[in-house]
């Protein structure tokens, strides 16, 4: 169960299926969509102040960390590229260099 933000950033993952991208957080009545390889939060059932709030709480924790940040933000980058161009399956994979390693239908993309 995810309690605090130190829990949201638990989730974050450097690789993995990209159709395990999302996961849902329950706060009371309200349902939040967390992107664990971005770390960007959506509302399913919550306000856009639910959101805003989290979001803020969440990326004040991540600035703490240059690295993480830059992370993340590389992830936020590649995560709308492939929702631009409808990937929603394959393997993704942080690496040095390339930054990414996207794996899907047997064919690998190197970023």
């Amino acid at each position: 169960m995810v309690n605090s933000i130190e829990d949201v950033l638990e989730l974050h993952k450097q690789e993995g299926n990209i159709e395990d991208a999302h996961v849902k957080i329950f706060l009371d009545e309200r349902v939040l969509d967390l992107n664990i390889y971005s770390m960007k939060i959506s509302a399913e059932s919550a306000t856009k102040e639910d959101v805003e709030i989290w979001t803020e709480r969440l990326w004040h924790e991540i600035k703490k960390d240059n690295a993480l940040e830059k992370e993340i933000k590389e992830f936020a980058s590649v995560f709308d590229l492939l929702n631009r161009f409808r990937v929603r399956t394959g393997v993704i994979r942080k690496s040095e260099k390339p930054d990414f390693i996207i794996e899907k239908n047997g064919k690998t993309i190197r970023g």
